[in-house]
């Protein structure tokens, strides 16, 4: 029985390292390593190494097929892209030593890298694991975002996604902003034909320059524009003809002041603009002497109307 035993603890051993043997090949591309082409035999040995490139290939028993277990990345030294084919034994990755590091992967013809920015732009570096991502530059330069002809930030919640239609590359505005928000042109409230001493104005849908007190000082006739609100008139050498502007949306709820100190027995005569009337009916209103008669506009719908006093 002893004899017995010590034989099969013998054959077993022999089996076992029949199987661990490690048996060598020679690859038909160094580059592109070829898997061994021999299936093992029962007792062969199922582990192999290639002989040039000592490259170790483990026979896969499910899959019945040769697995590459080991290729490795070879160290280029200086910041620089690896420079000539790789030679044999070497691999076709390999990262330089920067100060963040670069990887890059021989194709056949070029070594790409396959970690760097496009050309002309810094590395980028991504952090944070799981969306949103944080999106930095190696050098501390400022990061430009391009693809095709449009980058549309879009703002969902308190994020801003990146979506791949519409905006144009530009930032559109109304009359109430100028500037295209480039670091030349920043964004502003516009003029918006504002002038000294206005202030702004909410008129429901907008903010707009109010008319603030502005006066003007005049001895002819004119037609009064929406720059001035108070019309001080002097002396006149004749009767003398002012024109209202058109009461409408714009002008609805502004008031127009004309105050008369001169010394002369002309007539000052008030216009509605176009065929727009008073309240009252009347195209006109004719004033003499020195009196003061305030003009206020009410527009609504499609009509506008002037409303006197102190006449």
């Amino acid at each position: 029985m002893i004899k017995k035993l010590f034989a099969i603890s013998v054959f077993m051993t022999v089996c076992a390292y029949a199987q661990a043997q490690y048996t060598y090949f020679t690859a038909a591309l160094p580059h592109d390593i070829a898997s061994p082409s021999a299936t093992p035999s029962q007792s062969g040995s199922r582990i192999r190494i290639d002989q040039p490139t000592r490259r170790l290939w483990v026979w896969n028993e499910t899959s019945l097929a040769w697995v590459k277990i080991a290729q490795g990345i070879d160290e280029r030294i200086g910041c620089v892209a690896p420079i000539g084919a790789p030679v044999v034994g070497q691999s076709n990755f390999a990262a330089n030593t920067c100060a963040v590091p670069e990887l890059y992967a021989w194709t056949g013809a070029a070594w790409v890298c396959m970690t760097c920015a496009a050309s002309g732009a810094t590395n980028l570096t991504f952090t944070g694991g799981t969306s949103p991502y944080t999106l930095n530059s190696s050098t501390g330069s400022d990061v430009t975002i391009s693809q095709g002809t449009n980058v549309t930030l879009t703002r969902a919640g308190n994020n801003l996604e990146i979506s791949a239609t519409g905006g144009g590359g530009t930032v559109t505005t109304d009359a109430t902003l100028s500037g295209n928000g480039s670091g030349g042109s920043p964004l502003k409230i516009a003029q918006q034909a504002a002038t000294a001493s206005k202030v702004l104005e909410w008129t429901g849908a907008t903010w707009e320059p109010s008319w603030g007190n502005p006066y003007t000082f005049v001895t002819t006739g004119a037609t009064i524009t929406t720059a001035v609100n108070e019309i001080l008139v002097g002396t006149v050498g004749a009767d003398v003809v002012f024109g209202l502007p058109a009461c409408n949306a714009t002008t609805d709820q502004k008031h127009f002041k004309f105050v008369r100190n001169g010394s002369d027995s002309f007539s000052l005569t008030i216009d509605p603009s176009g065929a727009q009337t008073f309240y009252d009916g009347s195209a006109l209103k004719v004033q003499y002497g020195k009196i003061s008669i305030d003009c206020t506009c009410r527009f609504s719908g499609v009509t506008g109307v002037w409303f006197i006093d102190n006449f």
